[in-house]
């Protein structure tokens, strides 16, 4: 995004849904296949009680791919989505969704890497789907839509380090 990095490095797609598409989206977004990303099809990854320890799994995966294919270290995760990832039972549930966005912040830390949710807006698409404890779990939120014109408009909706803006 023209800003310059602490560390450059490469990034790892999560993908319990749609992971067949992500060349033709990379392609269609004229990324270059040189760019340091690899993904993994992963189902419901994180159901279940041994759901840090898969993460942990692919995380570790990821570096080795990003590192062999690459020569680049894991920098960023992506999880898409949030929902078909299996994190949370009821993404409705304030509760477990507090929970698990608190554990998964932690998990980062200790793995050195940012980690970014793609999640899905309410039917009225104006909010984030699900429990409203997720905003307060989040660093931020920016939300991708298409305008009038067909072209794309990005919000920053929430953030602890930056004002909401367009």
């Amino acid at each position: 995004l023209a800003n310059k990095t602490r560390a450059p490095g490469g990034a790892l797609i999560l993908a319990p849904e749609a992971a067949a598409l992500i060349g033709a989206r990379m392609e269609h977004g004229k990324i270059p296949m040189d760019v340091p990303i690899v993904w993994a099809d992963v189902p419901n990854f994180m159901s279940g009680p041994d759901k840090w320890t898969n993460l942990t799994a692919l995380i570790n995966e990821g570096r080795e791919r990003l590192s062999s294919e690459f020569g680049e270290q894991l920098r960023i995760v992506v999880i898409d989505t949030y929902s078909a990832s299996g994190m949370v039972e009821d993404e409705n549930d304030n509760a477990s969704t507090q929970y698990a966005l608190t554990m998964l912040a932690e998990f980062a830390k200790k793995a050195e890497v940012l980690v970014l949710l793609i999640h899905h807006t309410d039917k009225a698409g104006k909010d984030m789907r699900g429990a409203g404890a997720m905003r307060g779990a989040l660093d931020a939120a920016i939300s991708v839509e298409n305008d009038s014109g067909g072209m794309k408009k990005v919000s920053l909706n929430k953030s602890k380090m930056a004002p909401e803006r367009e």
